[in-house]
């Protein structure tokens, strides 16, 4: 198991207020077991900025002097009230806008310029009190503001802005998707009528939206709009913003990469906030540059296992830790990500002063979360980890069961309709079925099925993480199978056929045990082909495929071990730089896993009297190798370019490597593994 980062809210400063959107909590998942959370920024880069009235601009044709005062006071008033934060002067802010408003009802201009103002000191209100009702009334004040200002006035594209800004806030606390969806039309009309000096900012804003419905939806034609949008806002982007805007490409380049398996998307973002992170001149700059160039080097050493980038994320994110006061709002984001690379150092070398550091760290950082802060939920999660991490190094069943009440209280912070509900079912869901490991308990594992069932109802048909949802779902129904034939096909039985069986609608053959593999058979089938998920998962399904048709003899076996090689192939062979190519051939468990296959491949074959499919098994897996290892040879025509003696020794030593292994007299031509020979 290991753990990505948090990001911290992004602010955009623009006149007086540049703190306007901000997502709330994404978890990312990182493994089946494991969640963790990214905001708004780089990973999810929903932060927006809303602009401000800075004197009001003359209002319709004859408007008198005095009501420009007017509306230029209540704006004066609100940002004296945000800046401060005090309830009272926002209230007196609130009293003073709408009594500008009446009294401009005549002026459509200067009535929506103090309409602004007052959704501004209502929106504020609302983050101050969380209050409800301020948040609705800041909707409504804008939405009039924007349907009273004339079509091609100047303000119109900052009213537009303003009215996205409390929507998203609104968004955030119902996940209503159709306020998300005016905000991107809100977005796209802003950026239509937008000034050029404003087009960059704008960029931000709509990029910033798709990002957060690619969240719900996981629609990746938005993440990639997002990021088409982000890369012309970098372009456009002024000395001092392109800082901001090269740590938000990056960060959603890593979600992509998270979503896709695709390298190249994770080396360009490792790329970009390099260059953020030595453009930075201030501390909060700095700060969230190497918070997220952190994020995504400890991506790549799950993906290289090169330690180098493991040490290189601690050291980014004690930084990022240091540039942090004690009572600043983020500093249990950075307590966290800390953790998280510390958490990944202890599980090389088992060191329980790693494990006990990060804990310590992970402790800090809830207590310094709210209780309805919607981090929280993440953080507990992260705790939760920490000590199934412990469990597995002692096996102290209070660690396990610590764990299981810390993912309960997780879950029970998010509401049906809470984005991270899912990464919440199915982390407890997978903590109860090692408690039923653990104590044999077969109403932990019905628990645990009945939770990833959820889990994997909450999930649209093309979601990135189905695959693991179903392999995860499928591997505790086998324990389910496993456990009733170990009891006699007693009352477990009668329990899958309640907790497994409500889904289907299909009549139950007098065979039980028979239709209940089949259908585990048929999940991972899906799991395996579920071609929106990452490749690796894919992989890992296909495995559990193979192992499950072996245990209770399937006929499926032979499209199992298909199936296998045409993900491996697809892992193996493309998108991966030489250094990735390495390590995948020398370290990745499941890779290796999977080569140790090749052989039963050819024995099933065999045994079903199909030579020509053995044979084809036998030259896809021989291929495979070759593959892998051609694309990890050197480039000799690039070396030859620049140095043709040095090319020509290398080869040469290849030629005598290559005849050394031949006449190996220790090679063994009759090796029962047809691999080998």
């Amino acid at each position: 198991m290991f753990r990505g980062g948090e990001a911290a809210a992004t602010f955009v400063a623009t006149a007086d207020d540049g703190n306007e959107r901000h997502s709330g909590v994404e978890g990312t998942p990182i493994s089946n077991s494991e969640w963790t959370e990214g905001g708004s920024g780089p990973s999810d880069p929903s932060s927006r900025e809303e602009g401000t009235t800075e004197r009001a601009t003359g209002g319709s044709e004859g408007a008198s002097g005095d009501l420009q005062h007017l509306v230029y006071k209540a704006a004066w008033m609100t940002k004296a009230a945000v800046e401060s934060s005090n309830i009272e002067k926002l209230e007196e802010a609130v009293v003073f806008a709408e009594k500008a408003a009446d009294v401009c009802s005549a002026d459509p201009v200067l009535r929506s310029d103090a309409l602004d103002s007052l959704g501004r000191a209502r929106r504020v209100m609302f983050e101050e009190t969380g209050i409800r009702e301020h948040i609705e009334k800041a909707v409504e004040a804008r939405e009039e503001a924007v349907k009273i200002c004339p079509p091609n006035h100047e303000n119109r594209p900052r009213l537009l802005v303003n009215l996205a800004s409390v929507l998203y806030i609104r968004f955030e606390t119902s996940v209503n998707i159709e306020d998300l969806g005016r905000c991107i039309a809100l977005d796209e009309e802003a950026l239509t009528l937008g000034q050029p000096q404003d087009r960059s900012h704008q960029l931000g804003n709509l990029a910033s939206s798709l990002s957060r419905r690619f969240k719900v939806t996981a629609d990746l034609a938005d993440l990639d709009r997002c990021i088409g949008l982000e890369e012309e806002a970098l372009e456009l982007a002024s000395p001092p913003d392109r800082p901001l805007r090269l740590w938000s490409l990056g960060g959603s380049l890593h979600t992509r990469f998270e979503n896709t398996a695709n390298m190249s998307d994770l080396e360009k973002s490792v790329a970009v906030l390099q260059e953020a992170v030595t453009l930075s001149e201030s501390d909060e700059d700095r700060r969230e540059s190497q918070n997220w160039l952190g994020i995504s080097l400890q991506t790549r050493y799950h993906q290289t296992r090169n330690m180098a980038d493991l040490d290189q994320s601690i050291t980014l994110f004690e930084a990022a830790l240091e540039l942090c006061s004690a009572a600043h709002i983020d500093r249990p984001m950075y307590l966290n990500n800390l953790a998280a690379s510390l958490s990944d150092r202890f599980r090389l070398g088992q060191n329980i002063a790693d494990l006990d550091r990060v804990i310590a760290l992970e402790e800090e950082s809830l207590a310094l979360t709210p209780p309805t802060d919607v981090f929280r939920s993440s953080r507990l999660r992260n705790i939760a980890i920490s000590f199934d991490d412990r469990f597995d190094l002692n096996d102290d069943i209070n660690d396990l069961e610590k764990c299981v009440s810390l993912y309960e209280q997780a879950l029970n912070l998010c509401p049906t309709t809470h984005i991270e509900r899912h990464d919440c079912l199915i982390s407890l869901a997978l903590s109860l079925s090692k408690c039923f490991k653990r104590k044999r308990d077969v109403a932990d594992l019905d628990r645990a099925i009945e939770l990833a069932q959820s889990a994997l109802d909450s999930l649209p048909p093309h979601h990135p993480k189905r695959s693991d949802c179903l392999d995860d779902l499928s591997t505790m129904q086998l324990d389910h199978i496993r456990e009733a034939k170990r009891n006699g096909f007693k009352h477990v039985w009668s329990v899958l056929l309640t907790s497994f069986y409500h889904h289907h609608s299909r009549c139950l053959s007098s065979d039980y045990s028979t239709l209940r593999i089949d259908d585990v058979i048929h999940q991972l089938q899906e799991a395996t082909n579920a071609l929106h998920s990452p490749s690796n998962h894919r992989l890992i399904a296909s495995l559990h495929w193979i192992d499950a048709s072996t245990e209770f003899h399937q006929d499926s076996l032979f499209d199992a071990y298909t199936t296998m090689y045409n993900v491996l192939d697809i892992i193996v062979t493309r998108g991966h730089s030489l250094e990735t190519r390495y390590s995948q051939l020398a370290t990745d468990d499941w890779i290796t896993k999977a080569k140790r296959r090749f052989t039963d491949a050819v024995r099933f074959a065999i045994s079903q009297n199909r030579p020509r499919d053995a044979v084809v098994f036998l030259e896809r897996g021989r291929a495979l190798l070759l593959a892998q290892v051609g694309h990890c040879r050197m480039p000799f025509d690039e070396i030859r370019g620049r140095d043709p003696e040095l090319a020509a020794q290398l080869e040469s030593v290849g030629r005598q490597l290559d005849c050394a292994l031949a006449s190996d007299p220790t090679r063994n031509s009759s090796d029962s593994d047809p691999i080998a020979r």
